[in-house]
């Protein structure tokens, strides 16, 4: 398969497929993992949740299935499927939280282009592959080291600290450009006694947000669920071009045995 061309510097702010300083220096440990969860072996779950992603002009663009599974052995795997609003495959993600949460190994296929790009995070070192490229990448001894979904995964894990104001640096790695970049994590002003925080990410680099607009992120306070997201999209249009779109998720019912089974696993 022939690896994709390099985004334009506006895809750089794509961070979940819904929704990635300096390096680590000579010697120095890599940055522990953020803690996400505890070390108790989760309960078994699965959770299902859809997107609508539309563009500018209110036309849906593609449609998104996320399935999260969780077993009691303690791992933790997400399948994304994009389709056209015909049904069509566009693209999967596969991404394998088991091992760090924020900085997931994944695999990413778009099948229009035969195109794949993979991250494989092990001890202090990330492979960022596209299609037959490689580069290995020392993990980031001052601050995380995120990945495909699992800047999601870092927010909702602090989104608590997020409300209080707390600000999040993290290096973001991207396979398809064979490079890292820093982004910064903070919540944007809300009501006081608002259900949702809106968060927003954006490029430390000046220079690159001449060129790249920020992500904006909405999430529910009370269950940590991702609501909104608008920002570049991962899949490229039939020009090869990152359009923003905007994605609106729809969720379980509270209370249904999925979100009960992940209830349980956060509560660990």
């Amino acid at each position: 398969m022939t690896a994709r061309r390099r985004p334009p510097l506006a895809a750089l702010l794509v961070a979940l497929a819904a929704l990635p300083a300096t390096a680590r220096a000579a010697g120095a440990d890599p940055a522990p993992a953020p803690a996400l969860a505890p070390a108790l072996a989760p309960a078994p779950s699965m959770e299902r949740f859809t997107g609508v992603a539309r563009l500018a002009d209110g036309r849906v663009a593609y449609l998104e299935e996320h399935e999260v599974r969780r077993d009691a052995e303690g791992r933790d795997e997400a399948l994304t499927t994009y389709r056209a609003p015909s049904g069509e495959v566009l693209a999967t993600l596969r991404s394998d939280f088991s091992r760090n949460p924020a900085a997931p190994d994944y695999v990413f296929e778009d099948r229009r282009r035969g195109a794949v790009e993979s991250m494989e995070v092990a001890g202090g070192t990330a492979m960022l592959i596209a299609g037959a490229t490689r580069r290995a990448i020392p993990v980031p001894a001052d601050r995380p080291l995120v990945g495909g979904q699992g800047l999601d995964r870092l927010v909702r894990a602090r989104l608590q600290d997020l409300a209080r104001g707390e600000v999040l640096r993290v290096e973001f790695a991207f396979p398809a450009r064979q490079a890292t970049y820093g982004f910064t994590v903070r919540a944007r002003p809300a009501p006081p006694g608002a259900a949702t925080l809106p968060v927003r990410v954006e490029v430390d680099s000046w220079v690159l947000r001449l060129f790249a607009e920020a992500l904006d992120c909405e999430y529910d306070l009370a269950t940590g669920r991702l609501l909104r997201y608008r920002g570049p999209t991962n899949l490229e249009d039939e020009g090869g071009r990152h359009p923003v779109v905007t994605i609106t998720y729809d969720w379980p019912p509270v209370g249904s045995l999925a979100e009960a089974g992940e209830a349980r696993h956060a509560a660990r």
